[in-house]
């Protein structure tokens, strides 16, 4: 932990970084609160890491916390963009509403079937039998 990280910021960044995490607190009001988790994917190039950990530690080095960011103004994009400073990061315009849908199409039942193995056709043409096509996210 930084000397400098600011009493209201509780994170963690180690040389062998996998996940960071970072929160800020305000007790007397609640007018914001915001917290940061950055997690390295598996196969992340040491580059990729090493310039992810230096942003975080200036972040952290500059003794102002997420929930402080947000009080001034800032966004959650304006924090994510000093995390990932250097690294021309493309944040994707703001997510709709997650919904359960299926995608069904016929196209992918016949991508599906074309998965049997060719003897189960054969059977399935000798004996006439019917294909039933049920999607269980439906």
């Amino acid at each position: 932990r930084p000397d400098n990280a600011g009493d209201d910021d509780d994170a963690t960044v180690e040389a062998e970084l996998t996940a960071a995490l970072a929160d800020g607190k305000t007790f007397d009001r609640v007018a914001a609160a915001g917290g940061w988790r950055v997690e390295l994917l598996p196969g992340a190039p040491d580059e990729v890491a090493s310039k992810v950990i230096d942003n975080m530690r200036h972040v952290l080095a500059s003794g102002v916390s997420t929930t402080d960011m947000l009080l001034r103004g800032q966004t959650c994009d304006d924090v994510l963009e000093m995390l990932l400073a250097g690294m021309d990061p493309t944040i994707l315009p703001e997510a709709a509403t997650p919904a359960f849908r299926c995608h069904c199409d016929e196209s992918r039942v016949y991508r599906t079937l074309a998965l049997l193995p060719r003897d189960e056709v054969r059977h399935i043409v000798a004996t006439n039998d019917k294909i039933e096509a049920k999607c269980e996210f439906c």
